[in-house]
């Protein structure tokens, strides 16, 4: 037989068990952290590599987006004609016969 006491506080949910506070700090530590890249670092590389016709690895860190950043900027852009060749390779497309 079960029995518990309800004493001031033992109401809505208090008697419930929780993530203990050191699981709860480990779970925010490892889906925010303040070292990951940010969302808008990721949509650069994203933008830059397409622009540049390059690929890269997902950055670990602010820092190796930086620097993949900063890499990428320095890249040529490709120009109209090898840009959408590369987009169509990627997509694994064919490309039309001219006509």
């Amino acid at each position: 037989m079960r029995t518990e006491s309800r004493g001031v506080g033992a109401g809505r949910g208090e008697g419930r068990t929780a993530i203990p506070d050191h699981r709860r700090e480990s779970v925010m530590a490892t889906t925010q952290s303040p070292l990951a890249p940010t969302a808008k670092q990721l949509a650069f590389l994203r933008r830059l590599a397409h622009q540049t016709g390059t690929t890269f690895t997902l950055p670990k860190t602010r820092r190796q987006a930086s620097g993949q950043i900063a890499a990428l900027v320095k890249r040529p852009v490709s120009d109209q004609l090898e840009f959408a060749l590369d987009d169509l390779a990627v997509r694994g497309g064919q490309l039309a016969e001219a006509a």
